[in-house]
């Protein structure tokens, strides 16, 4: 299983991470999974290359956190320690799990 993380660089930059803990102060081991990481994207016309990122909420605790939304934070997401995408966050869901898009 690869290390995976998700950093939003907001003050300051917070990691959502399943593995090995990345090397930022803030960190939660909520990460379910990564979505949209390929060495090649295939965007039909028209569409913005992006990916996403599922975060475990099933208590509520990263609730709080996410009631101000990091809409147009930028941030990167990571496998392995290697930076593998990097955008803006365009969209957050929130429930029992959190979804955010990020977009290029």
């Amino acid at each position: 299983m690869a290390d995976l993380a998700l950093v939003v660089h907001t003050q300051p930059p917070v990691a959502y991470y399943k593995g090995l803990r990345p090397a930022v102060d803030v960190a939660y081991p909520r990460l379910i999974r990564l979505d949209g990481i390929r060495s090649e994207l295939r965007i039909n016309a028209g569409q913005t290359p992006h990916a996403g990122a599922t975060l475990d909420n099933t208590d509520g605790a990263l609730t709080g956190l996410f009631a101000d939304a990091p809409l147009l934070a930028e941030a990167s997401l990571h496998a392995d320690s290697t930076e593998v995408w990097r955008g803006v966050v365009s969209r957050v869901t929130c429930g029992p799990v959190i979804k955010l898009d990020i977009q290029a």
